[in-house]
């Protein structure tokens, strides 16, 4: 079968080439930015159009963080927390390591949020996901983030039931020169980034580039980190018709993380840094889980003024994932189990039990060996390759019309296998074929060492086409826009695990769309009514066509259908914003996968949940007042009701043959949705003092936040509680920062502190079987603590 894979493969690149060999188009907005040359502007004109961020006239809920604000609010905080500072969205750093993190929009979780990166989306083909900590360049690379809430403005955000997180990277500074950060945190993590910029040279092209480092100890225990970043920025403008723009962004990093989630006494014992995922051994500290993993993104994109009234734009792009994380494997008494006194990972007694271990396994000639290794640890390993092309035009047909269409094209390539890093004392592994494989050992000598590889050896092949047109009106009192996007997807699913020879399955094809349509009005001068709304007929991603994790294709697959609507006011005039919005959301027929695996009669199945329905609704504030040119105010709150609407059946499905085993009812109907505050309050006060002191004071309030649960778990027709409720919290940071001059150089001395009241409070956690804070598992706030930054910029 490789010679298929290869001829798919070929396909591609040739498809992909193709398409970049025609002329492809965007049309021109206005960015409202004075002061630049025109160059710089046209330029910055074109990416935010490519990238579909939208004007304060769009009918469409959405707040704009510029590059300054971003480096003001993200200091050691992951990237989605940049955005915390809005009702209706909960961004948490996961589990305190180094960027993992979740971000949550109007109760919907990361697999509903749409992220794209100038206009390319960038969630995960197999469950939506968006692993935040492949991204860690990003902090370098961007120059805004546009969070459009509801339908948003870009057609291609195939799965914004929550919101769209729209990026766009820093274009190449159109004047030479550089600046040097450096960053220091109470508790021993460190970070410094240079950017170097060449301005635009003679020749018409620029050239910007910033690397990082990132190193040092974390607030959680036993969380290290090592992280570089790098990004760079070509650009060419040859004439007023033509420019080039080429972008490369990554960052490859290593970093200990604390995966077990925590009991309210593990926390009242050992403290809100406590981890257990790891102990001493032979005077070192050694980890249960660890994330590495590098993930360089490039694209190039032609930018083509084809007349004053059609614009084009071609973008192709590539990035490549490789890297994985720290594993282990049982065959009883888990690593987890094994504790010291102090509540660490036992490492000794695990080595000790491995050695002197006398199980025995049976090998397929029949050879009886001792010793088998009860515990090991491996690396989960997983890539993929990512080619895709998207290609888009805006025509401006008069009359206050502009048409807008295009297409996206992108090849997924992915794959994951486990290999064994340390026995662990034990004399072998014995890897169970006849268990876990349904091709059984066929061959496969069972007796595994350090090197080898178990469990699974699989991944996914997907061609994905969508296509959409949009039309926008915009004249006098009124700006509306209509527009419609079909896509689909063949999906195929490959495991050299469970099969031996034909380990490609038979393609899976998946088809949806979206309509969506907006009308705003202007009242006043500054004021505005709009409404927007959309419908969604969504593929289930390729995990539910593959329920079983075999090559088996599920059966009777139905897409998802989502309902939004959303109406607004909004003011905006000199030194006062205010919106006001009210948004509708049913969700229909949510397909769901168990996970991990759970036993039912000693065998491991999944559940695959689906017809499950749920209703978000609600109302949001922001407000921004500056009432003097030294003081800026800004207040959100934001009142949601989500919650589960019906009891539905899960199927499970025999790990065998992938078909329908059994059924088990779910009982979800009156649930809160969890996961979420949907209660928020918030506020920042950003004063100068003294004609260069600025002290910046933010606080948040959440409340009404149920505990993360899986549907899977209710079975019980006698229990209808709700999720634990998760106690309120309110947290403050404070923010100084102080710019002064070094002979002719301009610097900025800063000095954060997170969480000044030392408040201990609830970020995350999941539901236990009892629903209180007894059975509860999750993870605390960090601790006060506090950053220190110098910016020298030259």
């Amino acid at each position: 079968m490789k010679w298929r894979s290869r001829l798919q493969t070929l396909a591609c690149v040739a498809g992909v080439w193709g398409a970049w060999a025609m002329p492809a188009v965007t049309a021109r907005a206005q960015t409202g930015e004075a002061g630049r040359d025109s160059a710089g502007v046209a330029l910055l004109d074109e990416i935010i159009v490519t990238a579909s961020q939208v004007r304060d006239e769009a009918p469409v809920t959405s707040q704009t963080i510029g590059r300054e604000e971003i480096a003001r609010r993200l200091g050691t905080k992951t990237f989605p927390e940049v955005m915390r500072a809005t009702g209706g969205v909960y961004a948490t750093s996961e589990s305190g390591s180094y960027g993992d993190a979740r971000i949550n929009i109007r109760g919907f979780k990361q697999e509903n949020i749409t992220v794209l990166l100038n206009g390319v989306p960038l969630s995960g083909f197999r469950s939506g996901s968006m692993f935040w900590n492949n991204w860690l360049g990003l902090t370098d690379a961007t120059w805004r983030i546009q969070l459009q809430k509801g339908v948003g403005g870009s057609m291609l955000a195939a799965n914004s039931m929550g919101g769209t997180v729209n990026i766009v990277t820093l274009p190449a500074a159109q004047a030479a020169g550089g600046e040097w950060v450096s960053a220091v945190t109470g508790y021993g993590q460190s970070n410094m980034r240079l950017s170097l910029s060449t301005g635009e040279m003679k020749n018409g092209w620029a050239l910007s580039f910033a690397g990082s480092r990132t190193s040092g100890s974390g607030y959680v225990e036993a969380t290290d980190v090592d992280a570089w970043g790098y990004f760079l920025t070509l650009r060419k403008r040859f004439n007023a018709r033509h420019s080039l723009l080429f972008t490369l962004l990554g960052s490859p990093e290593r970093h200990a993380q604390r995966a077990s989630k925590l009991s309210h006494e593990e926390v009242r014992k050992y403290g809100v840094a406590y981890n257990k995922d790891w102990g001493a051994y032979n005077g070192k500290v050694r980890n249960v889980s660890e994330n590495f993993y590098h993930k360089p993104y490039f694209s190039a994109t032609h930018f083509f003024t084809v007349t004053d009234n059609l614009f084009l734009s071609n973008t192709l792009y590539v990035s490549v994932g490789d890297g994985g994380g720290k594993w282990s494997e049982s065959t009883g008494k888990r690593i987890a189990a094994y504790r010291d006194a102090g509540g660490q990972t036992d490492w000794a007694a695990v080595v000790a039990d491995n050695a002197n271990s006398t199980d025995s396994v049976t090998l397929p000639d029949g050879t009886v060996e001792h010793g088998a290794a009860r515990n090991i640890q491996s690396d989960y390993l997983a890539g993929h390759t990512w080619v895709g092309l998207r290609s888009a035009l805006e025509a401006s047909l008069g009359a206050g019309l502009k048409l807008s269409a295009g297409l996206h094209y992108q090849y997924f390539y992915s794959w994951q296998n486990e290999r064994i890093t340390d026995l662990l004392g034990g004399a072998f592994w014995f890897e169970d074929y006849g268990r876990n494989s349904l091709a059984g050992a066929a061959g496969r000598n069972p007796r595994k060492g350090v090197g080898d590889y178990i469990r699974l050896d699989n991944g996914d092949l997907d061609n994905h086409l969508s296509a959409y047109a949009e039309l926008h009106y915009a004249a006098g009192r009124i700006e509306a826009f209509a527009g419609m996007m079909l896509m689909t997807t063949v999906y195929r699913h490959w495991d050299r695990y469970n099969y031996i020879s034909d380990y490609y399955s038979d393609p899976a094809y998946g088809t949806g769309g979206n309509l969506k349509a907006g009308l705003s009005f202007r009242l006043t001068d500054g004021g505005r009514l709009y409404l927007n709304g959309g419908y969604y007929s969504r593929m289930p991603y390729s995990n539910v066509y593959f329920a079983a994790n075999t090559n088996a294709i599920t059966g009777g697959v139905a897409n998802e259908r989502n309902y939004l609507a959303e109406a607004g006011y909004r003011h905006v005039s000199g030194a006062f914003r205010f919106t006001l919005n009210a948004y509708y959301n049913y969700w229909q027929n949510r397909a769901l996968m168990s996970d991990p695996y759970r036993p039912v009669d000693d065998r491991e199945v999944r559940y695959m949940i689906t017809g499950l329905d749920a209703r978000h609704t609600g109302v949001e504030v922001d407000v921004e007042y500056r009432p003097a040119a030294w003081l800026a105010l800004t207040a959100f709150a934001s009142v949601g009701d989500w919650q589960w609407k019906n009891d539905v059946a899960a199927t499970i499905y025999d790990p065998y043959t992938g078909l329908p085993a059994d059924t088990l009812q779910v009982f979800t109907d009156g649930l809160f949705v969890g996961d979420a505050p949907q209660t928020q309050l918030g506020f920042t006060a950003t004063a100068g003092l003294f004609g260069r002191l600025e002290v910046r004071l933010e606080g948040r309030c959440n409340d009404r936040m149920y505990a993360n649960f899986d549907p899977a778990r209710r079975t019980d027709a006698a229990d209808r509680s709700q999720s634990y409720r998760i106690p309120a919290s309110f947290v403050a940071d404070a923010h100084v920062s102080f710019p002064f001059r070094v002979s002719t150089l301009e610097a900025t001395l800063s000095v954060i502190c997170n969480n000044i009241f030392d408040a201990r409070y609830i970020e995350r956690g999941d539901d236990g079987a009892t629903h209180d804070l007894s059975s509860f598992r999750g993870f605390w706030s960090i601790g006060r603590h506090f950053q220190t930054g110098l910016r020298i910029s030259f």
